[in-house]
């Protein structure tokens, strides 16, 4: 599939599910990356390790867009 990126996606994180048995795929500077679910769809679900972290996550994907 390849689908636009929609600019905000909002949810709750009771909504995730996250494969903690043997979903872990790597770790950078800001956290852990695992495979989960949201919406029967298969993500990557980025855990981060603090604030400055969430901080920093967000100016990545802005300027990815």
């Amino acid at each position: 599939k390849n689908q636009e990126i929609p600019s905000k996606i909002e949810f709750e994180t009771k909504e995730l599910e996250m494969d903690s048995n043997n979903g872990f795929l790597g770790k950078g500077s800001f956290g852990e990356v695992w495979k989960g679910k949201w919406k029967n769809e298969i993500i990557a679900i980025k855990k981060l390790i603090d604030e400055e972290a969430a901080i920093n996550s967000q100016k990545e994907i802005e300027i990815l867009r």
